[in-house]
């Protein structure tokens, strides 16, 4: 965000999973190393697609979810665009992207395993 009244607004991270209606990424920091650290819950109900909860739906988990997330946003060629593919063929039996975010975007997994971050 910049400009005078902060109008300008740039996207540089897309794409990062969230629940429908809660665990949305946040928690932003820059560590010493100059990355970016932030934090995405789980957008699902401990794992499981849940079609009884308004709050999960029918979403599956995702590789990006639950974890503590690092991004080098200072990298030659930054790629922000996190958006797992939705074809079926590159999904696994879980419903995650059968690449386990291996070149998915240049956000990469630091701690795993936080589902109510």
């Amino acid at each position: 965000v910049k400009g005078v009244k902060l109008d300008n607004v740039q996207h540089v991270i897309t794409g990062l999973p969230r629940a429908i209606g809660n665990h949305a990424p946040n928690s932003l920091h820059f560590g010493p190393d100059g990355h970016l650290y932030f934090t995405v819950g789980s957008n699902t109900a401990a794992g499981a697609p849940n079609p009884r909860s308004p709050t999960f739906g029918l979403r599956p988990e995702q590789c990006l979810a639950a974890a503590l997330l690092r991004a080098n946003m200072k990298r030659k060629g930054f790629n922000g665009n996190c958006l797992e593919p939705a074809d079926p063929v590159k999904m696994d039996k879980t419903g995650i992207a059968s690449e386990k975010c291996n070149n998915l975007c240049d956000v990469e997994v630091y701690a795993s395993g936080l589902r109510n971050s």
